[in-house]
């Protein structure tokens, strides 16, 4: 089994120690003031590459993942960026909720019975794309 889940170590806090205002200085949201360049998500979201994609409204946009690990496996991303759910807080913070409810709302509406819903946060969480989404995953086929 995997130590991280069965350590007897303290947790990492690495920011314990901070006042509350401290830590949301080290959280940014602001895509220009985060990244240099725009992340993959973020073309497909403004449509200059192409994708599968299965869904769409006003906020929400989802999209087949180019490496599934399930006969469907979509991503479910906000159209207003935020790099990951450890920044989904103030104005963010009903991101996560929204998607979760955008996709109960797809697999309801495309007879799916059962799916798995995750998250994941930061690189040590495995996120490779800083761009908040949630992973869509389902052994019946669309």
């Amino acid at each position: 089994m995997d130590s991280f889940y069965y350590s007897t170590k303290k947790p990492y806090e690495p920011y314990r120690d901070r006042p509350r205002r401290a830590i949301a200085a080290v959280f940014c949201c602001s895509y220009d003031r985060h990244m240099s360049e725009p992340t993959i998500f973020h073309k497909i979201r403004d449509k200059q590459i192409p994708a599968d994609i299965v869904y769409e409204d006003d906020v929400v946009l989802a999209f087949r993942d180019i490496h599934p690990k399930a006969p469907t496996h979509l991503l479910f991303i906000p159209k207003t960026f935020v790099a990951s759910i450890a920044e989904c807080h103030g104005e963010h913070a009903d991101i996560p909720g929204l998607l979760i409810e955008t996709a109960r709302k797809f697999a309801e509406e495309k007879g799916i019975e059962g799916y798995k819903l995750t998250f994941h946060v930061g690189p040590k969480g495995g996120q490779e794309v800083m761009y908040v989404h949630l992973h869509f995953l389902s052994d019946q086929t669309l």
